[in-house]
């Protein structure tokens, strides 16, 4: 069964403030990117600040691969 929400969306739609509190509760994600049509999906760990969000990356790592 499929949760659904008060509206009977079952999406959740955040406004950016929303979004930003739950960016800047935890430390870790995931960052989906599409490749040749397909979703490359990695895990990240990041740090917010004054609405920014910085990726921990290291050289020769997919995300690098990507810019």
């Amino acid at each position: 069964m499929m949760f659904e929400h008060a509206d009977g969306n079952p999406v959740l739609e955040l406004d950016d403030d929303q979004s930003w509190r739950l960016l800047a509760a935890t430390q870790h994600g995931r960052l989906v990117v599409s490749v040749a049509g397909e979703p490359d999906i990695f895990p990240v760990n990041y740090v917010t600040s004054n609405r920014k969000l910085y990726l921990r990356t290291a050289p020769g790592n997919k995300l690098a691969q990507l810019t």
